[in-house]
């Protein structure tokens, strides 16, 4: 999981206005946690075929460890060949999946504000109302 600044700045803001019954950083980072997991919990998981190439593309490349180890190096050639092959399949699953490559949940300002709507059953639109004028500074 990934946070963009803003959403870090926003973390101190609204936990120092809306939870009123711990003290900063404590609660912050309580609440960057929050967010942060329930990102990840709302991930999807990739489809089988991508997990599948995954598994081989890692025991590929173990295969071609252990062949250099031994000093195999045709073995090694193979499996490194193979392991590109695996690669570039891994490539083309996620362009059909329309995964991202090293896809990461990106938790934002708006995820820590659903986060601070729900601990507190505040409305989102009330939350988003208080926000400063300008951009909270860090």
């Amino acid at each position: 999981v990934t946070y963009t600044p803003e959403a870090l700045q926003y973390a101190v803001f609204l936990s120092n206005s809306y939870l009123i019954n711990r003290c900063l950083p404590d609660k912050a980072l309580d609440l960057i946690d929050e967010a942060g997991t329930w990102v990840k919990l709302r991930q999807i998981p990739p489809p089988q075929e991508i997990k599948d190439c995954q598994n081989k593309l890692e025991f590929v490349t173990k295969w071609m460890e252990t062949a250099v180890s031994n000093h195999e190096f045709e073995k090694a050639r193979f499996y490194s060949d193979e392991a590109r092959k695996e690669q570039d399949n891994l490539k083309l699953l996620r362009e059909k999946y329309k995964i991202e490559d090293a896809a990461s949940a990106v938790v934002t300002r708006e995820i820590i504000e659903d986060v601070v709507s729900r601990r507190t059953g505040i409305a989102v639109s009330s939350i988003r109302k208080s926000r400063p004028n300008d951009e909270p500074k860090g």
